[in-house]
């Protein structure tokens, strides 16, 4: 089987990827068939980025690192259950958003934040094409899945959820409560007033959003896949 590692650790990359070598797989950094994932949420998100839908095993290297991940003690025993076809995949949601001719995915959220942290954006909402609120004032807003929920929409006061999609307001001057809304929801946002940016998960690539900029947002097709290991 074909497998690449992903990691900021050079040292933990060479000492996983000879483990690898030792239980037959062979290394593959451009057509991979498995991923393995060091570090914490941040390296987690990223290997969805660069490999999208590829099942991926992931090695707490962060103590940070969220129940996503394995201790890496245990990958002699991972990579044995592999070879034995001892595993469970497990699916998760990710989000779709359309923007202008980009179309940008994400397994967290999407967000809109102001570009200027010490001016506020105004924004209007809509839910299934249907205006749900006018002129919001604040920081932005983001939309989570439910892997997401408990990383940035977390902190902006949305509770966990394990279905649907989540919408949460980054301090807003009115307080807003959080929505969770059904799976095929589509949700809009209308930026009226400042500057703002259009971010996807950690990625360092944002888009400059303008007054009169929309960005469209719906649950994926597609999926990202984690091995998981009954007992471990």
């Amino acid at each position: 089987m074909k497998a690449t590692v992903i990691t900021r650790d050079k040292t933990a990359e060479k000492r996983i990827e000879q483990k690898l070598i030792n239980a037959s797989f062979i290394l593959c950094k451009s057509t991979p068939e498995i991923i393995f994932i060091h570090g914490g949420d941040g390296s987690l998100v990223r290997s969805e980025r660069l490999y999208p839908g590829i099942p991926k095993v992931a090695l707490k290297g962060s103590p940070t690192s969220k129940t996503h991940f394995y201790d890496e003690s245990l990958l002699d025993t991972i990579l044995t259950k592999i070879t034995q076809k001892d595993y469970t995949i497990k699916q998760y949601t990710k989000l779709t958003a359309k923007y202008k001719n980009t179309t940008l995915e994400a397994l967290n959220e999407i967000q809109v934040h102001n570009k200027n942290p010490g001016i506020a954006i105004r924004f209007n909402l809509y839910i299934n094409q249907k205006q749900t609120h006018k002129n919001i004032v604040g920081d932005g807003a983001l939309v989570a899945t439910p892997f997401g929920s408990t990383a940035y929409y977390y902190s902006t006061g949305g509770e966990p959820f394990d279905k649907g999609i989540g919408i949460s307001f980054n301090n807003p001057h009115q307080r807003i409560k959080n929505y969770i809304l059904p799976d095929d929801s589509t949700i809009t946002i209308e930026l009226i007033r400042g500057d703002a940016l259009l971010i996807r998960d950690n990625d360092k690539k944002m888009f400059h959003m303008k007054p009169k900029d929309k960005i469209t947002i719906k649950k994926s097709n597609n999926i990202a896949r984690f091995l998981r290991f009954p007992g471990l």
